[in-house]
């Protein structure tokens, strides 16, 4: 955004498109119509699913740190949007500006977030200190100041309809020579933690959990028994931790690969699928998580389904009914 705001003759240098001819690529080249459709109706559904989830998030957030972090997460995944760059260039430069904005505010808040559950297993006490209060709030400040920064400071990710994908090259699919084009190292850095810190979490998270779970059995003339007790839930929630990180990880590395090497059409529309539909936190399949795994997210959809019912079939109980007689001038 800064090179379009204040450095508008570098912007032109490198985002140029007078010697470009979009038609070069034919238009069935540039279009994924089931794709799009796909993206397209599941992303009305997830945002639907998301509402009343995001209802009881905002409900429990006041009582609990973690679902504070999640109703920061849940607003950013509301926040994404969805031709080649030279079709529309200074439309997809600026959304491009507020992808970058939103994935980073994103997979920070995730990052915060595997670290506070984290520390509330290992040491509650060490927990409170981090995040007790206000200080939800400063850790998910600086997540957005950072993001602010990428969305400002950072060069953009350019939507491509040849490869269903986003770029940071701008001709990607036209012009296979970079030439003078420099590729911002920061988001390549930014994934790279990000693929490396959330599953190195998440597993310090499981060996504290099992840790944790563990307990003794002690018998009559005999030693202490350990045993390992983990209710179905935690297992859930483990299971549910350690698929999704990897999903996570999956998918940065899948599109730090894609900026830097010849682009193959399956590869970006898998990591666009991953980054659309799958990811924990990113995009569309929390909610689905949520009201599986969650019984008080769950719960209270269900009592706001039903009090949305009721509105509709209750009648107004405060109508009065008036008979109206005619007036007679004979009278």
């Amino acid at each position: 955004m800064e090179l379009f705001l204040f450095k508008h003759q570098e912007y032109e240098r490198l985002y140029n498109c007078t010697n470009l001819v979009i038609d070069s690529i034919p238009i069935e080249n540039r279009r994924l119509t089931i794709e799009a459709l796909i993206n397209l109706i599941l992303g009305v559904i997830y945002f639907l699913l998301y509402l009343p989830c995001l209802y009881s998030i905002w409900k429990q957030h006041w009582k609990n740190d973690c679902y504070t972090i999640l109703l920061y997460i849940g607003i950013v995944d509301l926040g994404w949007n969805r031709d080649v760059f030279c079709s529309y260039p200074t439309l997809i430069y600026i959304v491009g500006t507020f992808v970058n904005c939103f994935w980073v505010a994103e997979t920070s808040a995730d990052l915060v977030l595997a670290f506070n559950r984290c520390i509330q297993i290992i040491s509650p006490s060490i927990a409170k200190f981090l995040f007790k209060g206000m200080r939800t709030y400063i850790w998910l400040l600086f997540c957005t100041l950072y993001a602010l920064y990428c969305m400002f400071f950072v060069n953009p990710v350019l939507f491509s309809g040849i490869y269903f994908a986003w770029f940071f090259y701008p001709f990607v699919g036209y012009r296979e020579d970079y030439g003078e084009f420099v590729f911002d190292q920061l988001p390549s850095y930014h994934d790279v933690s990000v693929a490396i810190l959330s599953p190195l979490i998440y597993l310090i998270f499981a060996i504290a959990l099992v840790i944790k779970s563990k307990k003794s059995i002690i018998t009559p003339n005999q030693a202490p028994t350990q045993y390992f007790s983990i209710s179905r839930l935690e297992k859930m929630v483990f299971l549910q931790v350690f698929s999704l990180s990897l999903l996570n990880t999956t998918e940065c590395l899948f599109y730090i690969i894609m900026q830097y090497t010849t682009q193959q059409k399956w590869m970006t529309i898998l990591a666009e699928f991953l980054w659309q539909v799958f990811l924990f936190h990113i995009h569309g399949f929390p909610p689905i998580i949520y009201l599986t795994l969650n019984k008080t997210i769950r719960e209270d959809c269900l009592i706001l389904l039903k009090k949305l019912k009721n509105i509709n079939k209750d009648p107004p109980s405060n109508v009065v009914n008036v008979m109206v007689t005619p007036f007679n001038a004979n009278s």
